[in-house]
């Protein structure tokens, strides 16, 4: 496979004469303020937030359940007047103290200020860290245009796609050639042993940025030029991100997603 002349080193600005798909887009997030109402930004504490409130969900469901259980299978116990006592013992069937009982009713009491602190620390920070996206993405990056290959990958228990995205200085003749290079390799003989193992090798570059992240295409495939991203999303529903590198040598990308009320046009 061959690609036309020799690809410029991306340096997150457009190449000379390209055109933006999206200049009401690109206007917008010029400004800080249209930065931050664009970006749906998600830091560290958002992130524990989230854990935090998936680990109290997971136990009260299950003290729940629980609870009912003990209840409707002891003819002594009734819901209006022993609910509570139930669901706050930390005792088993044989009456002794169970960890597991006790995390399960306790980890979800004590997740409640843990959440309202990661929520006030969010809050706190939420700007100055949007701030500090805005200047690398004012630096070096630039809005991701994502190309499905068709091909797909694995990301965790779930079932993706891989995704190829352009640098800015990018001829536009190089990604669709590059499309259909990884889809002749994956896909005309998918059960070989060689297009499988070109899958898992897609998969394995894509797995660790769960979608927040792309990785140039050629570590996954050395006969792909430089300056084309590779990474695994779980659906299309938003084909623009904003790039924005997370080292010097513009090697990966961190894609951050647009608020859902954000026009493309």
């Amino acid at each position: 496979m061959s690609y036309p002349g020799e690809f410029p080193m991306a340096s997150g600005q457009p190449a000379s004469g390209s055109g933006s798909r999206y200049p009401q887009l690109e206007s917008v997030l010029r400004t800080e303020e249209g930065f931050k109402s664009s970006i749906r930004y998600s830091g560290g504490a958002d992130s524990a937030l989230g854990f935090v409130l998936g680990i109290a969900i997971v136990g009260v469901v299950y003290n729940l359940i629980s609870t009912f259980s003990t209840i409707d299978g002891a003819s002594r116990l009734n819901v209006r007047d022993d609910f509570w006592w139930v669901f706050f013992t930390v005792r088993g069937e044989g009456g002794d103290f169970s960890l597991l009982i006790w995390a399960m009713v306790w980890l979800p009491v004590i997740a409640v200020p843990v959440m309202i602190i990661l929520l006030i620390v969010s809050r706190m920070t939420r700007g100055g860290a949007i701030v500090k996206v805005f200047e690398k993405y004012r630096q070096s990056g630039f809005l991701a245009e994502l190309m499905p290959t068709g091909v797909p990958c694995q990301l965790g228990n779930s079932k993706g796609t891989v995704f190829l995205i352009p640098a800015p200085s990018t001829p536009p003749d190089w990604t669709p050639a590059a499309i259909q290079h990884i889809r002749v390799r994956a896909t005309t003989d998918p059960k070989s042993r060689e297009a499988k193992e070109y899958v898992r090798t897609l998969s394995g570059t894509v797995a660790g940025g769960s979608g927040a992240f792309a990785v140039l295409a050629n570590k996954a495939d050395p006969s792909l030029p430089e300056g084309i991203f590779i990474t695994g999303q779980l659906n299309n529903k938003q084909p623009v991100r904003i790039a924005v590198p997370t080292g010097d040598d513009f090697t990966r990308i961190r894609l951050w997603p647009l608020q859902n009320n954000v026009p493309l046009a």
